[in-house]
């Protein structure tokens, strides 16, 4: 509750302040579709590999707010579901609803962003089941209050990831929640003209004092994109040492089947690449994506497309499409277990 009064109290005062042009919105979204088990291995319950028929009218597509524009301040509020779908093995979602949301304000040339919400992220194309790239390829942040500073490409900013919560990530040493580690911290570089963009961000979050265990936690990441007319082709990579040890920090420890937990000094490469094309009658997105842990011997991939057709005019849009996923070792034995989540997402946009 207490983040949630400091979003609002921030966003209001800003608004306030700075005499900005708020705008009401509403985004609402109805997830259809089936999960599909195709591997050797079954999730209990489901012994046959029978699809799973889901419907999901309550997610991280379904929001109202506010957004606000103006010369030297703006932002945006939501209050929304969910904050994310997962069908896979386990269908179903995570997260609470909640209120998320920035700030931002021109202080000369440096803008200074207040808010709760990812504190960076580089999302895929997929718009069926609003997947992005959550935790499989799309290196974010996860939803934490977090100030930025920004200038000139470069960003610099602390997020409270966890620190409120006080654990101590994974450390058999220390019991979790005796000690609250220091704030995350993230700094980098995006440069953007046009359509092309390139950057590079750096993320990590000191929670003890050995370095050998994992207790300072790191994240590198170079990402970009370029425009193929007609095709925009995205790519990122990212390497982390021992990302589980700062759970509240990086999004990637949410990943599917424990591919990066249990040994405690993971070494993660995460990679993905994007392609997005806009035709008539309707806007196509691919993206294949691929994470390993070297400690661990575990890895797995993702590969999705969909097609989202507009209703010109009307703010809706259908978008069916199918996202594979294969886990193919876990702790360098052969998982055997893949499934195919399929359907379609109705979104309306006011």
């Amino acid at each position: 509750m207490k983040k949630i009064l400091a979003v609002l109290f921030i966003f209001m005062l800003t608004m306030n302040i700075f005499a900005v042009d708020v705008t009401p919105t509403a985004v609402i979204r109805l997830d259809v579709g089936a999960n599909v088990q195709l591997g050797d291995k079954y999730p209990a319950g489901n012994p046959g590999g029978d699809p799973t028929w889901n419907f999901n009218p309550f997610n991280n597509g379904t929001s109202i707010g506010v957004n606000a524009a103006g010369d030297n301040a703006g932002g945006w509020i939501h209050i929304r579901g969910n904050e994310h779908v997962y069908l896979g093995d386990t269908p179903g979602t995570t997260g609470t609803p909640g209120i998320f949301g920035e700030a931002w304000v021109n202080i000369g040339p440096t803008t200074l962003t207040i808010g709760r919400s990812e504190a960076w992220a580089q999302w895929n194309s997929i718009s069926l089941f609003g997947d992005i790239g959550w935790a499989f390829g799309a290196s974010a942040s996860t939803d934490n209050p977090f100030i930025k500073l920004s200038v000139e490409g470069f960003y610099f900013g602390l997020s409270e990831a966890g620190v409120n919560g006080k654990y101590i990530g994974s450390k058999a040493s220390v019991a979790p929640g005796d000690n609250a580690p220091f704030p995350g911290f993230f700094v980098g570089y995006d440069y953007a003209a046009d359509a092309f963009s390139v950057g590079a961000t750096f993320a990590g979050q000191y929670v003890g004092d050995d370095v050998d265990d994992g207790s300072f936690p790191l994240m590198f990441n170079v990402h970009g994109k370029i425009p193929l007319d007609p095709i925009t082709l995205g790519l990122n990579v990212a390497f982390y040492i021992a990302p589980e040890n700062a759970p509240g920090l990086f999004s990637i420890n949410s990943a599917p089947e424990n591919l990066i937990k249990g040994v405690g000094k993971s070494r993660v490469i995460e990679a993905m690449i994007d392609l997005s094309a806009a035709f008539d009658p309707c806007d196509i997105g691919f993206s294949g994506a691929f994470i390993m842990d070297t400690e661990a011997e575990s890895y797995g991939f993702k590969t999705g497309a969909c097609a989202t057709f507009g209703i010109s005019g009307t703010g809706f849009s259908i978008i069916p499409g199918l996202i594979y996923t294969n886990i193919l070792k876990i702790g360098g034995n052969d998982a055997k277990k893949s499934w195919l989540d399929v359907g379609v997402s109705c979104s309306y946009s006011y």
